[in-house]
């Protein structure tokens, strides 16, 4: 049985940060539909606060747990190193060959990441449970469910009046037959999880709280953002807070454990993870998303032009093809490095634990596989 309550950090932070966003937007949304709702326009003001500010932003917080952290940099120098270069190479063959495929290659590349994340946030808060097997399995296959079931719905309802980074960046077809088939089966498999819940409980275990409020959160936004709504607000809304916020958290939590846990650490780093330090913390990911999106703005979209004046002023439009399939590819290597090194760094298997995470995070051994 369960002696206590799995928080990654605390419940002070898990809570608002991690597991309650779904919720929060939901409410967003009935409060403020048209602002947030289905029929909202995709103002520039979205992408500042949504794209800019959260989505960009996430992306550099790996920074702080890989090319920052002098132990992860020492765990993972051939990941951190030869990896993005590698990424790099291949990204401008493939742009060179057809933009359209770098940008579908992009967004399936981004769903695994999305989908993985919030696996990974199950794994976590599955640490200290005595199920059988079964159970694990069961679990699992759920969290997957909330997320692939949504997707897969996306594919073959298409076309959706959204797009993940550009217009028909995802392969789908109109078979509605089938996305209802995926809807009740997801449904059926929801309600087993329902009842294998009753069950633990019935027989004595411990209701694991962060771990329902992530399954139905996740459950909640993926199907409300992608399904239920079918809105570029909406999906961007439900999307990227969802799973940018949350990591942030994520990252946070882990630098404050790793600052307390190794005492002889300097005494900078340890209070840039404190509550003073956040406006820090954030700060310097805000500017680093400035930075690459004005990059981005000036070269290749030119569509924010008032948030990026010192850019549009100094660098011209890239209209030439070869220069584009360097310089698109170059813009992009931070998230794709992000998506990348994200599979290495928060892997759950002990043996793969480098750097020690996992005895941080779980204490002293990982969840069973």
């Amino acid at each position: 049985m369960m002696v206590r309550t799995p928080w990654i950090h605390s419940a002070a932070l898990d809570v608002p940060f991690v597991l309650a966003p779904p919720f929060v937007l939901l409410g967003l949304v009935a409060l403020f539909p048209g602002v947030f709702g289905p029929a909202a326009t995709f103002s520039e003001w979205h992408w500042l606060g949504l794209v800019l500010l959260i989505d960009v932003a996430h992306v550099y917080s790996t920074i702080y747990r890989t090319y920052l952290d002098p132990i992860a940099r020492r765990h993972y120098r051939f990941e951190l190193t030869w990896l993005p270069l590698l990424a790099f190479v291949l990204m401008v063959v493939i742009h060179s060959l057809s933009a359209l495929w770098f940008w579908r290659c992009m967004a399936y590349l981004a769903v695994f990441h999305f989908v993985r994340q919030q696996y990974g946030f199950m794994r976590l808060y599955q640490r200290g449970e005595q199920h059988l097997r079964w159970k694990h399995r069961l679990d699992a296959t759920v969290i997957y469910a909330a997320t692939l079931a949504p997707l897969l719905v996306w594919h073959f309802s298409y076309p959706r009046a959204f797009n993940w980074f550009v217009p028909n960046d995802m392969l789908g077809v109109h078979m509605p037959w089938l996305a209802a088939v995926i809807l009740w089966s997801y449904g059926a498999l929801l309600l087993a999880y329902v009842v294998s819940e009753a069950m633990a409980l019935r027989g004595g275990v411990r209701f694991n709280l962060p771990k329902n409020l992530l399954l139905a959160g996740t459950a909640l936004s993926w199907y409300l953002g992608i399904v239920h709504f079918n809105g570029d607000v909406t999906f961007t809304l439900f999307n990227v807070v969802g799973h940018g916020v949350p990591y942030m958290a994520l990252v946070w939590a882990y630098g404050r454990k790793r600052g307390a846990a190794e005492h002889g650490a300097p005494a900078v780093a340890r209070w840039f993870f404190s509550l003073r330090a956040l406006p820090l913390y954030l700060g310097l990911l805000f500017l680093l998303a400035y930075v690459e999106e004005g990059f981005w703005d000036a070269f290749v979209w030119r569509e924010h032009a008032r948030f990026f004046k010192p850019f549009g002023s100094l660098f011209p439009a890239v209209d030439d093809r070869a220069l584009l399939s360097l310089l698109v590819p170059l813009l992009a290597l931070p998230q794709v490095t992000h998506y990348i090194i994200d599979a290495f760094i928060w892997r759950m298997r002990k043996e793969r634990d480098r750097d020690g995470w996992q005895a941080l995070i779980f204490g002293r051994s990982a969840p069973a596989e």
